[in-house]
């Protein structure tokens, strides 16, 4: 363990209780979860929507917009 565990930089584990960190701590291992994960990354409809936002502000910059330009949020 390094120090920022010891020192706060876990600090959610303070106010997690045993259960929890052992389930997070299940949910991390989970080799089957991290699969199905890879398989979907990229698909459906909020990496869809994100996608056509992406090339909309590529569009954009390519015309010449500079700074901040606002996106649509998926939620």
């Amino acid at each position: 363990m390094g120090c920022h565990r010891l020192e706060g930089g876990l600090w959610i584990n303070r106010l997690l209780t045993d259960w929890e960190r052992d389930r997070l701590d299940e949910l991390r291992h989970d080799t089957a979860l991290g699969k199905l994960a890879r398989k979907t990354k990229g698909k459906g409809p909020i990496a869809k929507h994100y996608r056509e936002q992406y090339d909309q502000l590529r569009a954009l910059r390519e015309c010449g917009a500079t700074g901040y330009i606002p996106f649509e949020d998926y939620f």
